[in-house]
């Protein structure tokens, strides 16, 4: 893919991210469109893509949301690498897929941002976040998963002869 368009569709998801969805909360859970454009974009194009998205997408949304930069970066490229570790190995046309990934995926998501936040300082309440937050993000984000797969689908297929190089 373009490397102009993967910027631009990026930048696109990571302010709709910082203005809409982040005020959107079901009970304490929150919906990461960011989260889940990356973890599919890895699963279908695999570690090299996955890693670029993860890190410009990250850098993006970090400076969308004002807090420390590198935050949403590191617990995107941890969520890109464990995902194209099972790249070979996953099937793209089993729609189960997508759906456990996106639940099962959201936990070292999460747990990286929590480590941000300890070694900045902040210490959260580890137990109590696992429990009141990224549990219930990881099912909501498992619910939400199959539309967002689909259009990351369809974006991959669409770009297939193209790869992202710098």
């Amino acid at each position: 893919m373009n490397p102009y368009a993967a910027t631009a569709l990026l930048l696109g998801v990571a302010i709709v991210q910082d203005s809409v969805l982040s005020v959107l909360r079901v009970s304490t859970a929150r919906f990461d469109l960011l989260y889940l454009v990356v973890l599919f974009w890895s699963l279908l194009r695999g570690g090299g893509e996955g890693l670029l998205w993860a890190f410009g997408g990250g850098l993006l949304l970090d400076f969308a949301c004002g807090g420390p930069i590198g935050r949403f970066s590191v617990a995107l490229l941890v969520v890109a690498h464990l995902t194209s570790l099972a790249y070979e190995h996953l099937s793209h046309r089993n729609l189960l897929v997508p759906v456990l990934l996106a639940g099962v995926m959201f936990i070292p998501y999460d747990l990286s941002l929590l480590l941000v936040e300890q070694i900045l300082g902040r210490h959260p309440n580890w137990l109590q976040e696992m429990l009141k937050i990224t549990l219930p993000s990881a099912a909501l984000n498992a619910l939400l998963a199959l539309p967002v797969y689909g259009l990351v689908y369809w974006l991959h297929v669409r770009t297939a002869g193209e790869r992202m190089e710098w």
